[in-house]
């Protein structure tokens, strides 16, 4: 995998091993009859990446294995803030009657996120991970099996962490994420001021600070509708707005993991009007308060 590093050799959280690279890992054996074969028709390179997970699973198709590192990556993303991708991945099937392989590599993808895995990251990821894949879809999964409003917002935020788009198109789909998850769907007006408030209200109870998180939100609601509109944007604040980009994206990061796990317990309608009416009635606001508590945050990195 890429879009993480390890600071120890291995670390192992709900059943899976991630750890360095060994030398093997980067040994292969190719059938001699390959290699009397024009160079052209070889296979390229498998690309290795800095961390190597490793788990078993009891399933009955190579699809349910295939699911199974789909939901972990997913998940693995929304730790942190990371461009969290498989470079390629190996199944070994135990059984006589199943075929294993290698698949993936030679993929397009962005790094523009990387964040660190320590020791101190046993206990919190298995946590995270037991509380997060069961609620996970898999990166295979078809769009068309996904269309809830979260779901939707994981599909985004994705797009703006994974590939080699730019600062005006990750800050897009950051808050095209958000627009997700926090607007109705036939609301059309004072769509900045609405989105930017509920952000900030719900963050706010999550002890961000609720005037930062506002103001940054309005902002990149309007370099997303300049790129929409076809603007190029202003070059000299390309260092700001990719600090800019970095909060929007840790923001939409930690609304999906909450939205994700309060699913069952309330709906998206629900949420958004408590919300609306908590800026009027603090009492309106206790059942969310209660709901939240309840929810799993993962800590703040340390690398």
């Amino acid at each position: 995998m890429d879009g993480c590093w390890l600071s120890a050799s291995s670390i192992k959280a709900s059943g899976v091993v991630l750890r360095r690279p060994k030398s093997e890992d980067f040994e292969a054996e190719t059938d001699v009859q390959m290699r009397l074969m024009p160079v052209d028709h070889l296979a390229p390179e498998t690309p290795r990446g800095p961390v190597t997970a490793e788990f078993e699973i009891r399933a009955a198709t190579m699809q349910e294995a295939r699911d199974t590192v789909g939901v972990f990556v997913n998940a693995l993303r929304l730790y942190r803030l990371g461009s969290v991708y498989v470079s390629w991945y190996r199944v070994q099937p135990t059984s006589i009657l199943r075929i294993g392989g290698v698949f993936g590599g030679g993929l397009d993808r962005g790094g523009h996120y990387k964040y660190e895995l320590g020791a101190a990251d046993e206990a919190p990821l298995t946590e995270f991970l037991k509380r997060m894949q069961p609620l996970m879809p898999s990166v295979f999964e078809p769009h068309a099996l996904a269309q809830t409003p979260v779901l939707i917002g994981l599909r985004r935020f994705s797009a703006a962490v994974i590939g080699p788009n730019d600062i005006q198109e990750r800050i897009t789909s950051g808050i095209t994420c958000l627009e997700a998850l926090f607007l109705r769907d036939k609301e059309r007006s004072e769509l900045s001021f609405r989105l930017s408030q509920r952000v900030a209200a719900l963050l706010r109870l999550l002890g961000h600070n609720g005037i930062m998180v506002q103001g940054e939100v309005h902002e990149a609601y309007g370099i997303r509708s300049e790129y929409i509109h076809g603007g190029a944007g202003d070059p000299s604040k390309a260092q700001h707005n990719e600090k800019l980009c970095r909060q929007i994206l840790d923001y939409a990061r930690v609304a999906l993991i909450v939205f994700l796990q309060i699913e069952t317990m309330m709906s998206k309608s629900e949420l958004l009007n408590r919300l609306d009416e908590g800026l009027l009635e603090e009492r309106r606001l206790e059942k969310l308060k209660a709901v939240l508590a309840s929810v799993f945050l993962p800590p703040t990195s340390q690398g």
